[in-house]
């Protein structure tokens, strides 16, 4: 499964990944702001991910995730991935990461958009959600730029080397 934009390439992860992967994302701060990434991530961490990823996706079709390449020269600089996924209440979450030398221009917004138009034209979702740690300003930013909604706070709700951290919790209501 293959998505183009202007810049970029999403597609659907895979083992021969993990290496670039691994390379570009570990970074503590994407493990902080993401708190599922493990830091240090070496590349069998990063397999041991994408197969249980994988396996989600072909037996259950409830998690994808996809890597975010440069369309001009083929680097991953990040993953995107809708997670979740419930065809009951036809909602999902998003999450995504860039590498440190990827952030701040504008890349996450193209691929945040591509993922929401997916998730609404072909999964066929009304509504997605997502959550960020309420001092992970660039995401925040990122999802009201895509057009979320702030929808409430989760007061210490996440025990991040040993501090209870809030977090904002954010919807996407498919108005098509």
């Amino acid at each position: 499964m293959e998505i183009e934009t202007k810049r970029l390439i999403l597609k659907q992860v895979s083992e021969g990944d993990s290496l670039e992967i691994a390379k570009i994302g570990n970074d503590r701060e994407i493990s902080y702001f993401t708190y599922y990434w493990p830091y240090p991530l070496t590349e069998s961490k990063v397999n041991k991910i994408l197969r249980e990823i994988e396996k989600e996706w072909k037996e259950k079709k409830t998690v994808i995730m996809f890597k975010i390449q440069l369309k001009d020269n083929g680097n991953i600089i990040g993953v995107i991935d809708i997670f979740d996924i419930n065809k009951t209440d036809k909602n999902a979450k998003v999450g995504y990461w860039l590498g440190k030398d990827y952030r701040g221009n504008g890349y996450a917004l193209e691929a945040l958009k591509e993922a929401i138009d997916f998730s609404f034209n072909k999964l066929k979702l009304e509504k997605l959600f997502a959550d960020t740690l309420t001092n992970n300003i660039s995401s925040n930013k990122l999802l009201k730029k895509a057009g979320f909604r702030k929808i409430g706070t989760m007061e210490k709700d996440k025990l991040i080397e040993g501090n209870f951290i809030d977090r904002y919790l954010w919807e996407l209501i498919n108005k098509n």
